[in-house]
């Protein structure tokens, strides 16, 4: 392998790994501003009635979440509110066809 075809590869694998990474962060500022905005006055209180989703379907949002972050010495997705938040930006900022 000739000295130029490393260093070439070597900046190729640079450039990869910043576009991944600008990307990710990018990623990462839009949804917590969008997850920001969306908890801003919709905000519900934790264990409230769902507003926009069946009683059912809430238990169900419910359970699921619950088992994606349960509750162990931090707080999981039922005592921070996941259902409740799950319901509004059902009803609120989802159009009928994603719905």
């Amino acid at each position: 392998m000739s000295p130029s075809t490393h260093s070439n590869n070597s900046l190729t694998m640079n450039r990869r790994e910043a576009i991944k990474r600008t990307a990710m962060m990018l990623g990462a500022a839009v949804s917590s501003t969008t997850i920001a905005g969306c908890l801003g006055e919709d905000r519900p209180e934790a264990g409230s009635k769902p507003q926009f989703i069946t009683k059912a379907q809430a238990k169900l949002v419910g359970a699921a979440s619950d088992l994606i972050l349960p509750a162990t010495d931090t707080p999981g997705a039922l005592d921070v509110g996941v259902p409740e938040l799950i319901d509004v930006l059902y009803g609120k900022y989802m159009t009928a066809e994603e719905k």
